[in-house]
């Protein structure tokens, strides 16, 4: 059941099942990700689905000395240890 929040800021209503906050005094801007074109907070420091996934530029391998560019099971690993724990049949 929705229920009517007035703002302390700016004296509007707003539903509280619609908005965290004033949708009139929110200064939370949105950016879409161009890596990955997720849409996230101008609050946060960067993607969270980038930060969550994609591997860090410079990050060895843990299976051997490669450059990784996935990662398995939060391990980070090059395209052929990669390839090696997803077989293509």
């Amino acid at each position: 059941m929705s229920k009517s929040i007035v703002c302390n800021e700016c004296g509007e209503e707003y539903s509280d099942d619609e908005f965290d906050s004033c949708p009139n005094c929110s200064e939370e801007e949105q950016i879409t990700c161009d890596e990955c074109g997720t849409e996230y907070s101008s609050e946060e420091d960067g993607c969270p689905h980038c930060a969550e996934w994609k591997v860090p530029e410079g990050t060895e391998c843990e299976f051997c000395e490669k450059t990784a560019t996935n990662y398995v099971q939060d391990h980070p690993v090059c395209d052929d240890h990669y390839e090696d724990s997803y077989p293509i049949d």
